[in-house]
């Protein structure tokens, strides 16, 4: 008789049992901002296993920093943390691994200015890899598309930033249109909740 458990081994898949990995990181704000070793050890691992683990590809969905979310914080202080950020992802890009990063609300001031992140995530950092697609804008790397093949299957990595509004679905809709023939993945530090979603579902 077939039985649904939920304990948990601890162990990670077997990955003669799976066809490829995406590896999500998200949130490491306070690793840059007071633990940037245990968030290095956290990338190195990935670059370390893509071989064997068979990871694609490496997204992060925000929150990089954490002293970045309101206006009135220590410039200086969050400049140091992108730093410690920019230098932790480099380890990926170092690799050779695939990635992509996008600002959460602690990353553009809740949504209000990406001028810092796009300092050390902006679209020239990742321009000539072979993954990148493109960004937003030539000098804004909000929101920003990869793609990576495995074994004939096709991808697309879609980025979408905190606060994202019309300007960021527009662009996203032009670069999935442009794409009919990958598998779409979107990235994000918010979900996309319908317009038309019928508020008594949820009472």
């Amino acid at each position: 008789t077939p039985s649904v458990t939920t304990a948990r081994d601890g162990q990670l898949e077997n990955p003669a049992d799976y066809d490829l990995a995406i590896t999500h990181i998200t949130d490491t704000q306070y690793l840059t901002e007071s633990y940037p070793e245990v968030y290095a050890t956290l990338v190195s691992w990935i670059a370390a296993n893509a071989e064997g683990r068979k990871i694609e590809f490496a997204t992060h969905t925000g929150d990089l920093v954490q002293n970045h979310v309101d206006p009135a914080q220590d410039e200086l202080r969050a400049e140091r943390e992108f730093e410690r950020a920019s230098a932790i992802q480099g380890i990926l890009d170092d690799a050779g691994i695939p990635n992509s990063v996008l600002p959460g609300n602690h990353d553009n001031v809740r949504g209000g200015d990406a001028t810092m992140f796009n300092e050390f995530f902006g679209p020239d950092r990742y321009a000539g890899t072979s993954w990148y697609g493109g960004s937003l804008t030539p000098d804004d790397n909000s929101a920003n598309f990869s793609t990576f093949e495995h074994e004939g299957a096709r991808f697309l990595m879609l980025s979408l930033p905190y606060a994202f509004d019309d300007a960021e679905m527009t662009w996203a809709e032009a670069v999935v249109a442009a794409h009919p023939d990958h598998n779409v993945i979107v990235s994000t530090h918010e979900h996309v909740t319908p317009k038309t979603v019928d508020a008594s579902a949820f009472r």
